[in-house]
């Protein structure tokens, strides 16, 4: 029993010890893939909310990535028709390499699109953004990423707000 205790232990010591020696290490030149999603739904399940978002990325130089990043969402509320909603949007974003952790900070610009009754109209949005890279080896990352977009026109759902994006990439070196 005690041994099975131990090299449990060992084993589970040896998993979170193993992304300490994953390195990012971006090289100019470097390409990135990610992909995320999100979703919302009450307690019935009878109103929910459903987005993925993918990004591909290219690095400039080792801390500068530009991006192009496509999200796909759809909505159905209760009492409401089903919305269908895109957005396209190009970023950049300074990445701060400390090993496996790699902060990062920029902004974006994009445009969101699909039925008018989520939006009340198509529009043009930008804003600040940050967040983070967690490397689990040395081409695989868990990431997070928070924005603020501002949109250039009034639309029925205010005229700003928070982006959230939680995923999984790769760095392709």
């Amino acid at each position: 029993m005690l041994r099975k205790v131990f090299t449990g232990s060992f084993i589970l010591a040896a998993m979170a010890i193993v992304p300490m020696f994953a390195r990012a290490e971006f090289q100019a030149g470097n390409w990135e893939l990610e992909l995320g999603g999100s979703g919302t739904a009450n307690h019935q399940v009878s109103a929910a909310t459903f987005a993925i978002n993918g990004d591909f990325g290219y690095f400039i130089t080792k801390n500068l990535e530009v991006a192009f990043r496509q999200t796909l969402g759809y909505a159905d509320a209760e009492h409401a028709s089903p919305v269908l909603s895109a957005t396209s949007a190009v970023a950049a974003d300074w990445n701060f390499d400390f090993g496996n952790f790699v902060p990062f900070a920029g902004g974006n610009v994009g445009y969101s699109y699909g039925t008018k009754a989520a939006t009340g109209r198509d529009v043009w949005a930008a804003g600040p953004e940050g967040g983070v890279k967690f490397f689990v080896n040395s081409t695989t990352f868990i990431y997070g990423l928070v924005g603020y977009e501002f949109l250039f026109a009034e639309n029925k759902s205010g005229s700003s707000g928070f982006i959230y994006s939680l995923g999984i990439g790769v760095a392709l070196k």
